[in-house]
């Protein structure tokens, strides 16, 4: 994820110069974020043994899998879903995370 931070995206706005190699890392390392992320989730969930952490950990699957969709889809709300994206996947870290 800090890799993400480290190169730059595609502008807002239509500039003639940026790095498109620096875009691609960016999206790469984003979405082996997002993979790792969920993965973690799902490994919490299966892993869990009361049925109210179950549902917990579905509930932020499910919200972080259909934020990401609408990251992907919906390109005028994209920076909307992302910081969402980020409240949740945040919260989810510090409420409900076991290492």
């Amino acid at each position: 994820m800090a890799l993400t931070g480290v190169f730059c995206t595609k502008p807002f706005i239509d500039l003639e110069t940026y790095s498109t190699t620096q875009s691609t890392l960016h999206s790469t390392f984003a979405q082996i974020a997002g993979v790792s992320f969920s993965i973690g989730v799902l490994t919490q969930l299966f892993f869990t043994t009361e049925n109210n952490s179950k549902l917990i950990h579905l509930t932020f699957f499910i919200l972080v899998i259909g934020l990401s969709a609408i990251f992907g889809l919906l390109n005028n709300y994209q920076g909307i879903a992302q910081r969402i994206l980020y409240l949740i996947s945040f919260i989810w870290l510090i409420e409900y995370y076991k290492p």
